[in-house]
């Protein structure tokens, strides 16, 4: 199959460790509630599996279940501007899911400094909808990042680095 190149790929980036430990441990958890389930049936000891104990059994199972995939899952949204199409690609280890949408109305790039001292680049759209593509310690990276963004999908970068200040920032036509 070849590879399709994007335009853009806007990724939610590496998942931390405890919620990669998170997940495990629950997935873990539906594999030996399924094995117990499974064992008490092969021993003929289903007499134990009485209704009740049956739905503890399959509403810890739906619990840890989706906590497994919350705590796993990880999202890229993919832009390809040549076929105007906005691609959000939902994954969970080997499986993706993807979901093709058309390319919303592209506003403009930000760059702005959040309460934990970090630069954030967005690609706001839509009113005052906006994808969280990056976040950097250093304001330099983070510019770099915000111009490249804007040379490929054509926009304007907003500098909200100081609260109450943000201004247009001017810029070479290539």
């Amino acid at each position: 199959m070849e590879e399709q190149q994007y335009e853009l790929v806007v990724s939610s980036g590496d998942r931390p460790l405890g919620k990669t430990i998170l997940a495990a441990g629950m997935f873990t958890a539906v594999l030996y509630l399924l094995y117990e389930i499974v064992s008490l049936c092969w021993q003929n000891q289903a007499i134990l599996l009485n209704p009740k104990f049956l739905a503890g059994y399959l509403e810890l199972i739906g619990i840890f279940l989706s906590g497994g995939v919350y705590f796993s899952m990880t999202k890229t949204v993919l832009i390809d501007t040549d076929q105007d199409q906005l691609i959000s690609r939902f994954a969970i280890g080997p499986f993706t899911k993807n979901i093709i949408t058309k390319v919303p109305q592209l506003d403009y790039v930000s760059v702005f400094k959040n309460s934990k001292d970090l630069y954030e680049v967005n690609l706001w759209y839509y009113r005052n909808k906006h994808y969280k593509m990056c976040v950097f310690g250093d304001k330099k990276p983070a510019f770099g990042f915000a111009e490249m963004v804007s040379d490929k999908l054509k926009l304007d970068i907003l500098d909200a680095t100081e609260s109450g200040n943000s201004k247009w920032v001017e810029r070479e036509p290539v």
